[in-house]
């Protein structure tokens, strides 16, 4: 299972939020189904995450690539630390986390 396209996937037909302000909302008042965290993410912003994370029994996943990276893969020209999944629509990622 690919993880770039699990991403790619529920971006197109899911209900996606990016940025650390973003999660960090949704984690304390919503349940998001997962949050990806990019491999270069600032350590006081991926320490802040995981820990809202644990709080709510979020799973969450550190993405290989950089900010930029991650950012590309969503189609934005801008850097994404934190990818916040409400929905994942018709992608398989949520599989990928029951796996890991």
């Amino acid at each position: 299972m690919d993880l770039n396209r699990a991403i790619q996937v529920a971006v197109r037909s899911g209900k996606v939020r990016m940025g650390f302000r973003n999660a960090a909302r949704l984690l304390k008042t919503d349940s998001p189904k997962l949050v990806v965290i990019s491999g270069n993410c600032p350590e006081d912003v991926r320490r802040e995450v995981m820990y809202y994370c644990k709080l709510t029994d979020v799973p969450f996943i550190v993405y290989p690539g950089s900010s930029w990276d991650l950012g590309a893969l969503c189609g934005r020209p801008h850097i994404i630390s934190v990818l916040t999944i409400l929905d994942p629509g018709d992608s398989d990622i949520l599989k990928i986390i029951k796996r890991g």
